[in-house]
Order: structure tokens, then C-alpha cells, then sequence
């Protein structure tokens, strides 16, 4: 063999030994980053009583009366909120890896891009909510997440452009200030950074638009209507 024989191999063998070392130390990452939100969620979490009902909350009133869904789970809001003051609410969606707290800070959507729920740098980053406006101040309220490749935080999503996968698991809940909300997924779109939002935010229902990468110049959006009882 000749010298640039060996040269070559050797090369290409480094460049090997390169990519799995960097493979490894990426999931290695993303264990330990969900090993921290798997930590908070037994901090923070409870079994509800047994047949513990709640009542469906209302865009209008607060409650919907008559209609009544069990409880996924206890949440201590107290102890999220003095981890971070950031916190604004839990998200959990059945079928799916979603079980999170999402976070807000006005005016700022970025600082959450590479942040965990602890405020350490971490690649997953958190939920959070739209910083142009108070999470359910207005009637449609926008969840961003990364699309991780181990379908942690929102890479889970793109399951919904299955239409029999949406069927099967149609609801998202959503607790807050004691509160549990539950939406009802609608639609699933893919749609290019530029037309985000195009026609989505005038609505007179209460809303839940998650938000998440889908290549480099698209965004995949799942939007949620709350549950009043029968879908019109």
C-alpha cells in the first residue's frame, strides 16, 4: 500500500472516529437535558385522587358546567413558579413526548432557544410562549419548541400531519393557575417562516397555536381549540 494509501485511510478513519464521538456526546446531551425535566416532573407532578373529576374552563366564563374530563395529574405550580419565575404553565399531550412546563418573558423569545426550565444552556432549550404578549391575555396564545431529533420537547409534533394519529389523540391539556384546560387539535399545517401565522390569529375562540421548526424555511404548527363541550 502506498503512502497516500495510508494517508488516506487514516484520514478517513479519524474522520469516522470524529463523527461517532460527536454522535455520542449528542445523546449523551439530549439524556442528561430530558434527565433534568424528567427530575422536575418528579418534583412537581401527583396522581389525582381516584375519580377526581375537573371542570372544562371556558374562554368567557371560567367554567363550562355539565361537562366534566378527568384530571391527568396534580400540579405543584407553587414550586415551578419559585424554580423559575418564568413559569407560566404546564402542557401535557397524550400520545406524545409533550409534558413540560413552558416558560415567558416579554419581548424576548430567544433567550429559551438554548435554555432549560433551571436557566442552564441546554440544547433542547424549553416551551415557551410567545413574548409579544402575556400567555392567555389574548384569545389565541402561540407555545414554541425545538423539534429534537430524539422527539423530545415538540419533535413529537409532526406525528399530527398523520390525520389517524390526530384522530387517536386529540387533546392537549393545559394547566395554569390551578386550572386545567383542555384543547382540541384541529389541524396540523406546514408552513414557510414568512406566512407564519398568515390568517391564524383572528379567531373568537380561545386557541393554542404550538410552534415548531420543520427544515430550515418552514415551521410545522399544531393548533388547538378549548374544549367547550361538542365541537361545532
Amino acid at each position: 500500500m502506498s503512502r497516500k494509501q495510508h494517508v488516506c485511510g487514516a484520514v478517513c478513519l479519524t474522520a469516522a472516529l470524529l463523527c461517532f464521538v460527536l454522535v455520542a456526546r449528542t445523546r449523551w446531551e439530549y439524556r442528561a437535558e430530558q434527565s433534568r425535566y424528567e427530575r422536575v416532573r418528579e418534583e412537581v407532578l401527583e396522581k389525582p385522587e381516584e375519580e377526581k373529576n375537573i371542570e372544562i374552563a371556558s374562554a368567557s366564563d371560567g367554567q363550562k358546567a355539565g361537562v366534566s374530563w378527568n384530571a391527568p395529574f396534580v400540579v405543584e405550580e407553587e414550586k415551578l413558579a419559585a424554580k423559575n419565575p418564568d413559569y407560566a404553565c404546564w402542557i401535557y399531550i397524550p400520545g406524545t413526548m409533550v409534558n413540560y412546563p413552558v416558560v415567558w418573558r416579554k419581548d424576548d423569545n430567544s433567550f429559551y432557544l438554548n435554555h432549560g426550565f433551571d436557566g442552564e444552556k441546554a440544547r433542547c432549550g424549553s416551551l415557551f410562549a410567545d413574548g409579544s404578549c402575556e400567555p392567555f391575555s389574548e384569545k389565541v396564545t402561540v407555545i414554541h419548541g425545538h423539534n429534537m431529533r430524539d422527539d423530545s420537547m415538540f419533535g413529537s409534533l409532526k406525528q399530527y400531519l398523520n390525520r389517524d394519529i390526530l384522530q387517536e389523540f386529540p387533546y392537549i391539556y393545559v394547566c395554569r393557575a390551578g386550572r386545567w384546560r383542555r384543547f382540541i387539535v384541529a389541524d396540523c399545517l406546514v408552513r414557510p417562516v414568512g406566512e407564519l401565522f398568515d390568517g391564524l390569529l383572528e379567531t373568537e375562540r380561545e386557541e393554542f397555536l404550538l410552534v415548531t421548526c420543520h427544515g430550515e424555511h418552514r415551521r410545522l404548527i399544531v393548533r388547538a381549540f378549548l374544549d367547550e363541550g361538542e365541537m361545532q
